[in-house]
């Protein structure tokens, strides 16, 4: 059996069954998975959700993703650098301390690689990608395993990340400490791409003594006079998670791009160096015990930038940011909840990165994690039960589209077969090669149905649900976290990405009922690359194609015709 998330317009299905289903105890956080003592673990996920087969590897021991896009790893403790790479998307790295006799989380979202350009190495070329991004070429610049020189076509991926774009920014790292000759500092990211070039199997190499040109995108909504004239140009080391100095970036204003040579492959980055402090918290459960190896990430609010790490035994962090700058902190472990604050740090001047205890730094307070509970940035307090008790959709003009899946109450484990999908608790969705479905509750009362809008945009998905009172709500998602339901009176209702972060925390206090299921027909979680990838079953022909948004996933084969 495999396990599988939903697609993305699934995910409002898995969202509504978390708050028919959510639990009404409120567990302690402070435990990753229980055969885990010492050592890492997490969840990856892509665009569309989880990622299985990735590779996750620390301290020379790795690791891949199941099905359900979660991976374990026993390790030793103390500070380690993680890193995670799947086809087709940018590999990342992330700096942790792994905690003594407790279990670390590190959760990672991937981001997919650019399209791949053809290039001659013989003669060499320019290639172009997203918000101006460009890598000039020069014939035979480039290197194969072991110096060897490179002829023939050759793939260039060339992939900009935005460090303005809150998806984007830990995309490579999430950490911004740089090395210099100066020593270790903070930095402020004005633009950031990954450069890679292979032949077949080879990662292929800049030749000795030779450079390439490249240009980085500034960051989005950048005004070219307001940006600094000249950066220094950093090349991300995956051995230390730390970026490296390397060179000189200069604004190209014409274009909104720094432009600078680089003389290997890498990601690289057009940062300045920033006047570093430090905060400190303490991630503590719901009985004020202390949590070691809770997940920390901080993000810049006024400035690009962001910094990872993790509680100590003590479950306290210690966290470089910005002086003087609005941080966004967010605490969490174990996928089962979280905190968020807003903070401001402090004035004074502290090393990077920080040293514990460190009066220096700035003491934002005490997280406290509970499972299936989310503490938002506002002081807002959100459980499931209070959750399922307002009904997110209660009082909006989607009020109901929520009437569908109240009456529709999923519960307990569920599998998909080729009809459909059958939860514990006699629930189900019967589905038909069309891309039409009916909810049908325990008791076998139509809910409401479905219907797949197969004429929707590429960069859209588009799927209508119609109620018991005969009315009609239009579900899209696309290129944005966002999820939009049109009303039948015009009107619009969106779930946020902090909402849906609320509705997360319930799924997985929930056990993963609303959200996870038992398949035997191939990995219909958005992973397919080919139609080999897709397992048919007598009378249903399943194919590999591709449903908008990037992505890829088995679909009976009439339903991939039509798209």
């Amino acid at each position: 059996m495999k396990n599988f998330r939903f697609n993305q317009w699934f995910v409002v299905l898995a969202l509504a069954a978390s708050l028919a289903s959510c639990s009404e105890d409120s567990e302690n956080g402070d435990s990753g998975p229980a055969t885990l003592e010492t050592g890492l673990f997490g969840t990856i996920e892509g665009a569309s959700g989880a990622l299985s087969s990735v590779t996750v590897e620390v301290n020379g021991v790795s690791a891949m993703t199941d099905s359900s896009g979660e991976y374990v790893i026993q390790t030793g403790s103390g500070p380690a650098v993680v890193s995670f790479k799947a086809d087709g998307y940018l590999p990342t790295v992330r700096r942790v301390t792994i905690a003594d006799g407790s279990p670390t989380a590190a959760h990672v979202t991937l981001q997919p690689r650019a399209t791949a350009t053809l290039v001659d190495a013989d003669s060499g070329g320019m290639v172009s990608g997203a918000r101006s991004a460009s890598v000039m070429i020069e014939p035979g610049a480039l290197s194969g395993p072991g110096g060897t020189s490179v002829t023939g076509m050759v793939d260039v991926y060339l992939t900009p990340v935005d460090p303005s774009d809150s998806d984007e920014v830990q995309a490579l790292t999430g950490s911004f400490e740089g090395q210099s000759a100066a020593g270790t500092s903070l930095l402020e990211s004005f633009g950031m791409v990954d450069v890679t070039i292979m032949q077949g199997d080879d990662e292929l190499q800049v030749a000795p003594g030779e450079t390439l040109e490249i240009r980085i995108p500034a960051p989005a909504g950048a005004v070219p006079s307001e940006l600094p004239a000249m950066m220094p140009l950093w090349s991300l080391d995956e051995d230390s998670g730390q970026w490296v100095e390397e060179g000189i970036a200069t604004l190209d204003e014409a274009t909104n791009t720094y432009v600078g040579e680089i003389s290997h492959m890498s990601a690289w980055n057009a940062d300045k160096e920033a006047e570093a402090t430090c905060i400190t918290g303490l991630a503590v459960d719901s009985n004020g015990d202390p949590i070691a190896g809770a997940e920390i990430d901080a993000k810049g609010l006024d400035y690009f930038g962001s910094s990872t790490g993790s509680t100590g035994a003590d479950g306290r962090f210690y966290i470089p940011v910005r002086k003087n700058s609005e941080v966004s902190v967010a605490v969490s472990h174990d996928n089962e909840g979280g905190q968020i604050r807003n903070v401001t740090s402090g004035g004074e001047d502290t090393t990077v990165p920080p040293t514990a205890g460190d009066p220096r730094c700035t003491d934002v307070g005490t997280f406290t994690i509970q499972r299936g509970v989310v503490l938002l940035a506002d002081g807002t307090v959100v459980t499931c039960d209070n959750a399922r008790a307002a009904g997110v959709f209660s009082g909006t003009c989607a009020e109901g589209f929520g009437d569908i899946f109240l009456c529709w109450n999923p519960q307990g484990s569920c599998t998909v077969g080729t009809t459909g999908i059958v939860y514990e608790n006699g629930a189900r969705v019967d589905t038909n090669i069309g891309g039409n479905s009916q909810f049908i509750s325990s008791s076998g009362e139509v809910c409401g149905t479905s219907m797949l809008d197969l004429g929707s945009t590429e960069d859209e998905i588009v799927v209508n649900f119609t109620n018991q009172d005969n009315e009609t709500y239009t579900l899209v998602t696309g290129t944005s976290s966002d999820i939009t339901i049109r009303c039948p009176n015009d009107e619009t209702f969106t779930l946020t990405a902090e909402e849906q972060q609320v509705l997360e925390a319930c799924t997985d206090a929930a056990g993963d009922g609303g959200s996870v299921c038992e398949v035997d027909i191939g990995p219909i979680d958005g992973t397919c690359v080919s139609d080999a990838d897709c397992v048919s079953l007598p009378g249903l022909e399943l194919a590999c194609c591709d449903i908008g948004i990037g992505t890829m996933s088995c679909l009976p084969r009439s339903v991939c015709d039509s798209l």
